[in-house]
């Protein structure tokens, strides 16, 4: 079901009286069948996606360059990419908040591993292209232990305020 997942990129610029000043790329990675037991080949399979943004980011043009998205790269997988001293993060928050709540309900349903709380939604500035970013999360209502109709993600919602 991961397998090649293909999601795309979706970049547009910002202006300011006719001058573009900033260019973001919105992405959604392949996912991992179970979050926390992240497969070789899924890891894989996100590290070559990556490497395709990236090769659009070094084409991209001056201005304030961010990276959002659901990324599904749990910190640890964000933490040894090859990439990541290229980027900026000023995440707001902190344990136990997480940007994904979890899939206990989902995967006692289907028998799989339940994956805990995780990190998986990132928003980052390409260093030197702005002067800073700070990032906090919306709650949005999500319980992994329970189904709610009321929550319209399993994902906190990320608000970035970046400095040009």
């Amino acid at each position: 079901r991961t397998k090649s997942a293909n999601k795309g990129v979706f970049a547009f610029d910002v202006q300011s009286a006719g001058e573009t000043f900033a260019r973001v790329y919105c992405t959604h990675l392949q996912h991992s069948e179970e979050c926390m037991y992240a497969t070789r080949e899924e890891r894989a399979g996100r590290a070559a996606q990556m490497q395709i943004l990236l090769e659009g980011v070094a084409r991209g043009g001056g201005g304030c360059i961010v990276v959002t998205g659901d990324l599904n790269l749990d910190d640890e997988e964000y933490r040894v990419s090859s990439w990541r001293d290229r980027f900026e993060k000023g995440d707001d928050y902190r344990d136990p908040r997480r940007t994904w709540g979890g899939d206990a309900f989902c995967a006692a349903m289907v028998g799989k591993r339940v994956s805990l709380p995780l990190n998986l939604d990132h928003t980052m500035l390409l260093r030197g292209t702005g002067k800073g970013i700070r990032t906090s999360l919306i709650e949005v209502g999500y319980v992994a232990s329970c189904f709610r109709t009321a929550a319209p993600s399993d994902h906190a919602a990320l608000l970035s305020r970046i400095s040009v």
